[in-house]
């Protein structure tokens, strides 16, 4: 097992289990992680880890190269200017 904090590309053999980490400073509605480079690319919605809605998690194979940008939606309906 390798931890990485403060990160924002990861790189990886296919076939290894990732936990990714998001700790954001203010409750949130939603996150989400949406492929780069059209349809091709799912969607996936991160799920809270604590009951403040401040920590996501994502645990995933690496099946193959995707990018995704972090979209982010806070309690009051406001999102992320520049997702990345």
């Amino acid at each position: 097992d390798r931890r990485i904090v403060d990160t924002r590309r990861v790189s990886a053999v296919v076939g290894t289990h990732l936990t990714y980490e998001f700790v954001v400073n203010k409750p949130l509605a939603r996150a989400s992680l949406r492929g780069v480079g059209g349809s091709e690319v799912p969607s996936i919605q991160l799920e809270p880890t604590t009951a403040e809605k401040t920590r996501f998690q994502l645990n995933t194979v690496i099946t193959e190269s995707r990018r995704y940008t972090l979209h982010l939606e806070d309690t009051a309906g406001r999102t992320n200017a520049a997702p990345t």
